[in-house]
């Protein structure tokens, strides 16, 4: 019989969480003294910019144009960044961030999960271990039949993976459901695009406050309540 794989963003598609990512982030520029967007503007860098202009933007991008145009980008290390922001958030997630679910998120990945039809993951571009907290909190880590961190290492060069969008992400699961067709529910633009670029069937998720120009292709939705069952099928089904 004919399963489905379906695969959500984590942060921004089923937890709220893509906020603390822009204040860890907002955190980190400050602590290297980044706080304004050129060192001649005084235009204060905050959460709404970062969204409004790097929406779905992988930090090593657009902090490294920011440490360039305040002429510090000998101090630019992504990898130490990106330890700083993970370590950062995984101490939110545990003592004090208020974790709860983007609006009917939880009802879709219940009713999908109940059925046989579907092959359930979830992806992040954080650590394993934030995105298990984030999971458990919300109750929901047995939901999923995967779990994805870009952060895992790829077997074959026992490296992390490059992005969300990488096929090697999902050679060896593909491989182990024996399935070749899937579909991401996104919610920033750089994922969305790269999974189309990938070749692989897309989902838009807009939120109130997503600035992220998707391609009018992708099926759009506000948020997951008007996204039925039967609309992720035909998407799958249409070559």
């Amino acid at each position: 019989m004919k399963k489905y794989w379906v695969i959500f963003d984590m942060d921004g598609v089923i937890s709220d969480t893509q906020k603390y990512h822009g204040e860890v982030e907002l955190e980190i520029l400050k602590s290297y003294g980044i706080s304004t967007i050129s060192p001649d503007n005084i235009t204060t860098i905050t959460i709404d910019w970062i969204g409004a202009n790097f929406a779905g933007v992988q930090p090593k991008e657009w902090m490294k144009k920011l440490f360039d145009i305040h002429n510090k980008i000998d101090q630019f290390d992504i990898h130490k960044i990106e330890a700083e922001k993970n370590n950062l958030l995984l101490d939110k997630y545990q003592w004090w961030a208020s974790i709860n679910f983007v609006a009917w998120a939880w009802n879709l990945i219940n009713i999908l999960s109940w059925s046989w039809k579907f092959i359930l993951a979830v992806v992040t571009a954080s650590t394993r271990n934030c995105m298990l907290e984030v999971l458990n909190t919300l109750d929901i880590v047995n939901k999923f039949d995967e779990l994805i961190s870009i952060y895992d290492n790829d077997p074959k060069t026992n490296e992390p993976y490059i992005s969300k969008w990488d096929p090697d992400v999902y050679k060896n699961i593909v491989e182990k459901y024996d399935l070749d067709n899937f579909v991401m529910i996104e919610d920033g633009a750089t994922g969305m695009n790269g999974a189309i670029k990938a070749g692989w069937k897309a989902i838009a998720v807009l939120g109130e406050n997503n600035s992220s120009k998707f391609p009018q292709t992708v099926s759009q939705h506000k948020d997951l309540s008007t996204l039925w069952v039967e609309e992720i099928v035909e998407i799958l089904n249409n070559n």
